[in-house]
Formats: structure tokens, C-alpha cells, sequence
């Protein structure tokens, strides 16, 4: 929640940020279109501005960071310079007496109480399991999967599905066992050892699947059937928002060069994707807070 005693300043801060945390207009105009992942600004000098909103990861001291933006401006609502039409909803909310402006969260009311218990030894404290969730956060975890462009994806999970550690995020099958290996399809040792052949790559975290991001190295079209799907799907993705945008983005996942992923270099003919799972924590052992 916003500080008890406002000064003034919060709401300055969503002025002080990039992009990732709050969009604010650079002139007057009117918002002339708005999706699941943009928002564009037409001004009266004809100027147009474009901004990516909804969920962004982005990468801070070796963390990935959930920098999601929401917008409540609709097609055609008019904005002045100023006005801050997207923003982050952890850390800013509407100013409910200047509906253009938001306010700086940086705070939770509690009752705090002075005594001494186990709780209190030097400089220790102790909250309650209420307070501790109220001071969660996102956490999100990312796994990378590397496979051929000659294997067979199969079962991917989709974002939006929840996920324990042992939950196999694909299934991916080596190309000896797939319908155009060297095998008989009607031999009574086939489906054995197919079973045998099949990796299932584990989350090894626990939440929500958010995102799916796919990039590859090579022709993808010497890749199977089900790669190549996969690759047309959330190229299809890339190529949406690009043209949404219009800043330039890539369209396809296509790498120029090998990238290193795992501490692997990822190699000709083959793609990587990356799951972005994630959970919220609440305070706990260890974490800090500053009482006012």
C-alpha cells in the first residue's frame, strides 16, 4: 500500500522509472489501440509511441524478475503529457484523486509490540504468518531444454499449467524409435523400447507455467514434424508482437550464432526451450523489513 502520510513525492516516482516499472505519455493524444501485451499512444502531432505491457521478465544480478504492466486506459480514451497510462501493479496503484496518476507502494500497516521472548535475542524478530504473506513475492525459476531438431516433442505443458518438481514439462523422443527409424512399427519390442528411449525432463520447481520462449540454431526446416510445429507456433508469437511493436524485435527465434545454454554450447540443429515457472514466497527466515 501507498505510505499513511503522503509528501508528495509518491507520486513522482512512477516519473522517475523506465519503461519496465510505469509508461508515461510524452504529449497529449489518445490511445488508439491496446492488447494482451501492447498499448500505442497517438499524439496530435502525429508522433506514435508503442509500449510492450503485460508480463516482461528482464534479468537483475543473476534473478529473473517478473516486471509485469497493466493498463486500465481503453481505445480512444484521450491522454495528456504526463499521464501515466501503464504501470506496475506491485508497485504502483491509481491515485484515487488524480485518476492520471499513480502512487508508490512501499509499505503494510501492522501493529507492532516491544518484548522480550526467544523471538527477540540480540537483534532478531518475529512476525506472524499473516504479515509474512502479505510480503510475498514472485519467484520465478527458469528451465532450459535442449533438443534435436531430429527428436519428437510430445505432452508440452502450456503456460498457465501448475507444476510440482517431478512433473515432466515434454516428453521427447529419440529419432531411432520414431515412425521412420529402422524398426519394425509392428515389432513386440518396439513400444518397450521406445519407453525406455523417452526422456521426460522434470520442472524441478514448483508453480505456474508463465511463459514459453523457443530459440534455435539451424534449418528448421530439416527439423521433425513436432519440432517444426513447435518452432512455427511461438514464431508465429515473436512475429505478432514484432509487428505490434514495431521497435525492431526479432520475429523468429532464429540464433546467427551458437549461445551457451546450461554452461552447453547449444549446437547446429537443435533449440532450446525455456520454461519460466513461477511461485510466490512470503517473508521468512533471514529477510529484512524496516518498521516506521
Amino acid at each position: 500500500m501507498p505510505q499513511a502520510v503522503r509528501t508528495g513525492y509518491d507520486t513522482i516516482i512512477a516519473h522517475r522509472v523506465d519503461e519496465k516499472f510505469a509508461v508515461v505519455s510524452k504529449g497529449k493524444g489518445k490511445v488508439t489501440e491496446v492488447s494482451n501485451n501492447h498499448i500505442t499512444l497517438t499524439y496530435e502531432d502525429g508522433t506514435t509511441d508503442r509500449f510492450k505491457i503485460g508480463l516482461n521478465y528482464g534479468v537483475s544480478t543473476g534473478s529473473v524478475v517478473n516486471n509485469m504492466l497493466v493498463t486500465d486506459y481503453t481505445v480512444g480514451q484521450e491522454v495528456n503529457k504526463g499521464d501515466v497510462v501503464a504501470f506496475h501493479p506491485a508497485h504502483f496503484q491509481r491515485d484515487v484523486f488524480d485518476k492520471s496518476q499513480v502512487l508508490f507502494k512501499n509499505s503494510i500497516l501492522s501493529f507492532t509490540t516491544f518484548m522480550e521472548s526467544n523471538d527477540t535475542e540480540e537483534d532478531s524478530s518475529a512476525i506472524s504468518l499473516k504479515l509474512a504473506g502479505k510480503m510475498e513475492v514472485p519467484v520465478t525459476e527458469v528451465r532450459d531444454i535442449v533438443v534435436s531438431f531430429d527428436d519428437t516433442i510430445r505432452h508440452l505443458v502450456n503456460v498457465g499449467d501448475n507444476v510440482e518438481s517431478e512433473t515432466p514439462l515434454c516428453t521427447i523422443v529419440n529419432a531411432v524409435f520414431t515412425e521412420n527409424s529402422m524398426f519394425d512399427k509392428n515389432s513386440e519390442y518396439l513400444d518397450t523400447l521406445n519407453q525406455l528411449a523417452n526422456v521426460s525432463p522434470r520442472a524441478k520447481h514448483h508453480g505456474m507455467v508463465t511463459k514459453i520462449e523457443v530459440m534455435y540454431y539451424g534449418d528448421s526446416s530439416t527439423a521433425s514434424e513436432s519440432v517444426k510445429s513447435i518452432i512455427s507456433k511461438f514464431d508465429k508469437e515473436r512475429r505478432v508482437l514484432a509487428e505490434r511493436l514495431k521497435d525492431g524485435s526479432p520475429t523468429v527465434g532464429l540464433l546467427k550464432e551458437p549461445i551457451r545454454v546450461g554452461g552447453n554450447v547449444l549446437t547446429d540443429r537443435s533449440l532450446v526451450i525455456k520454461f519460466y515457472i513461477e511461485h510466490h514466497d512470503g517473508m521468512g527466515i533471514g529477510d529484512k523489513l524496516v518498521v516506521k
